[in-house]
């Protein structure tokens, strides 16, 4: 034999009186009315039942046995098929049956060749192909095969994906909404994934554990492939999530399995298919996380999702800074929740004398803003200064955190205590601080405050 890797399928049509054990280049292929192997080679071996004209209700002596051998047997040049035949041993133990000691053995093979084409047949583009091929003998045709194949795809891990948004603490539903099937609030939660890389990535086996449950094992198998850049959705409520988002049901990859977000937060974790973790992290519904996310649950107020600062860079997700408030109300899932950012943080495209990454970050005209105001603290009250600026939402990529000074050339991390974040309602936010400690009330003191933007590694 040439080419053994040629021979699509090796059959054979036994007929044997009464047992036979096969063997292919030494190994057993098959056994026919033999007992479980080992079997000795010896006299006292036999098959397991006579096979004889007119004996009891055994199988007639020209029955053909149809096998099939496994072509991982064969070799390439010669190859040797070895066959043992025994006998039904007769005798006491085997009232009813008579003696027979004739024997028979014939043993045909066929093989069945893999066909050559001229030229392969190339799955080019990457990503998930589906083949449809049949087979014409003469003028007839075999029914049509339907095969599936994941062409030039990376398996999801820390590298390639993140959770780039999700949604606790919605909003609850209006009349039209529970007109369509929404029950509760909890009904509009929806966790969005995204592909970070470059190239295409599959989520079979990849698993949302404890704060929900889904495998994307039971996705759709189009969505189980995620092309660069793309984002796939797992909701609370399939209904609920169209009525409140319609024409995005083509990126859901399913419902919750199991549990929901909680709204004062819990672990959440992301594990790929070969059990490693791909993202792992704990929220919180307080300061350093976004405070501003969720404020539902009734119908008629704004609730903001929690989104994923600068995510193609693949941030720590278990930093809250990392995070921020989604810069509209009820998120944007399946979507880029920000705005572009500038070629050039430190130039002035609009020339109006101020550095393009400070109009991107903060809307036209915003300046901080101080007073002294008294403040209830857990010292008690006390009259403290008081700063607030207003921000975009969707500028994407930078953290802002405040800096302290008392002589406005050693400046220090801290010093200020967040207060606040009132949501505007037309994407920005206004965030309030106050220093750490009260205005004294005697002497005089210089203390300074600024906010530092910091690029999102």
């Amino acid at each position: 034999m040439a080419n053994p890797a040629a021979v699509y399928e090796l059959r054979a049509d036994l007929n044997v009186d009464d047992g036979a054990v096969i063997y292919v280049n030494g190994q057993e292929a098959f056994r026919y009315n033999m007992p479980y192997s080992p079997v000795a080679i010896v006299t006292a071996s036999r098959a397991t039942g006579a096979i004889d004209a007119g004996v009891g209700d055994y199988e007639p002596e020209n029955t053909q046995v149809p096998i099939r051998i496994p072509v991982s047997l064969l070799t390439a040049g010669a190859n040797t098929i070895a066959v043992e035949v025994h006998q039904f041993l007769y005798g006491s133990g085997n009232t009813g049956i008579g003696q027979a000691t004739d024997m028979r053995f014939n043993l045909q093979l066929s093989a069945t060749a893999i066909s050559p084409v001229a030229a392969p047949i190339a799955l080019g583009a990457s990503g998930l192909q589906e083949v449809r091929a049949r087979v014409r003998s003469g003028t007839s045709w075999s029914p049509l095969t339907l095969g599936s194949f994941v062409v030039d795809t990376s398996p999801a891990s820390a590298a390639n994906l993140v959770v780039s948004e999700f949604l606790y603490d919605p909003a609850g539903p209006n009349a039209a909404e529970m007109a369509a099937g929404a029950n509760s609030a909890n009904d509009f939660e929806f966790i969005e994934l995204m592909n970070i890389s470059a190239g295409n990535i599959d989520m079979s086996g990849v698993a949302i554990e404890n704060a929900i449950g889904f495998n994307f094992n039971n996705a759709p198998e189009a969505l189980r492939i995620l092309p660069p850049g793309a984002r796939v959705l797992v909701v609370e409520n399939l209904a609920a999530f169209n009525a409140r988002w319609p024409g995005r049901s083509a990126q859901i990859a399913g419902v919750f399995a199991s549990g929901n977000l909680s709204n004062g937060g819990e672990l959440f974790t992301v594990r790929g298919k070969d059990g490693n973790i791909i993202r792992e992290f704990s929220y919180d519904n307080e300061e350093p996380w976004p405070s501003i996310a969720g404020q539902g649950p009734a119908a008629d107020q704004p609730d903001y999702s929690v989104v994923l600062n600068n995510p193609l860079t693949g941030p720590d997700h278990a930093n809250p800074l990392n995070w921020r408030a989604g810069a509209a109300s009820h998120g944007n899932p399946g979507g880029a929740d920000s705005a572009p950012p500038p070629a050039d943080p430190a130039g002035d495209a609009n020339h109006n004398g101020v550095a393009d990454i400070l109009d991107y970050v903060f809307p036209a005209g915003a300046v901080p803003a101080f007073a002294i105001e008294e403040v209830e603290t857990e010292a008690g009250a006390g009259m403290y200064p008081v700063m607030e600026i207003t921000r975009n939402l969707n500028a994407d990529g930078y953290t802002m955190a405040p800096e302290s000074s008392g002589d406005l050339v050693a400046w220090a991390p801290g010093g200020a205590v967040w207060m606040s974040n009132a949501w505007n309602g037309d994407g920005t936010v206004t965030q309030k601080w106050r220093f750490a400690d009260p205005v004294p009330t005697a002497g005089v003191s210089r203390r300074f405050l600024r906010l530092r933007l910091t690029t999102v590694p």
